[in-house]
């Protein structure tokens, strides 16, 4: 069984913004810019966050990334 604990990202929440880069007035199509703090909603902290050697994350065993709860 897998339970997803993502989220999606908000405007207001936070770490997360979204900026107007375009409009369809001035270039003919909507388009945004979205600024993330690195530790907004669901993510993985790899080593090398705390260690400035350490592995990061596509360096990582991979059935470490996945916890199986049951």
């Amino acid at each position: 069984m897998i339970i997803d604990l993502s989220l999606p990202f908000k405007q207001g929440m936070r770490g997360v913004d979204f900026e107007t880069a375009t409009t369809i007035q001035d270039q003919g199509w909507n388009s945004r810019t979205l600024h993330l703090y690195s530790h907004a909603t669901t993510h993985l902290d790899a080593p090398r966050h705390f260690i400035n050697q350490g592995k990061t994350v596509d360096q990582l065993n991979p059935q470490y990334r996945v916890l199986d709860l049951n």
